[in-house]
């Protein structure tokens, strides 16, 4: 998931090994304006669909 950092500041972007553990050098951060916003626009993009929590019921 694509999610903003915070105040606009770098982004993390995490990386795992193929059995789902944080690779030993997993953290990445950047602050390329174009990644960073990447992650912001699609994190808005999704929130504007979510559903609100008590609103939520599992099918």
């Amino acid at each position: 998931m694509a999610a903003p950092p915070p105040d606009d500041g770098p982004g993390l972007f995490h990386h795992f090994t193929g059995q789902g553990q944080l690779d030993e050098d997993g953290r990445e951060y950047t602050d390329d304006p174009a990644r960073v916003h990447l992650c912001t626009t699609a994190f808005q993009a999704v929130w504007q669909r979510a559903i609100p929590h008590e609103e939520y019921k599992p099918r």
